[in-house]
């Protein structure tokens, strides 16, 4: 299996799901659990509210995210 870090390429949902795929059972768990609790959290919320919520969490993924495949990158070039 490739890694989502090594095909830049690949649709977000794609990277998730190989992210996912990569998981052990306990990880993935904790990652179910994590996602019903915001999920409670932001059910509470104002409907623009919640909108604005669910950005922020996207554009802190996108900003982790970038940053490994910056680093993949980089190890790249140095080996």
């Amino acid at each position: 299996m490739v890694s989502s870090r090594q095909a830049p390429g690949m649709r977000p949902s794609e990277r998730y799901e190989a992210e996912m795929v990569s998981l052990g059972e306990e990880e993935k768990n904790k990652y179910g659990e994590e996602a019903a609790a915001l999920k409670d959290e932001t059910q509470q919320l104002s409907p623009e509210l919640r909108e604005l919520h669910t950005k922020k969490l996207l554009k802190q993924i996108m900003s982790e995210l970038d940053g490994c495949l910056i680093l993949d990158m980089f190890k790249g070039v140095q080996s």
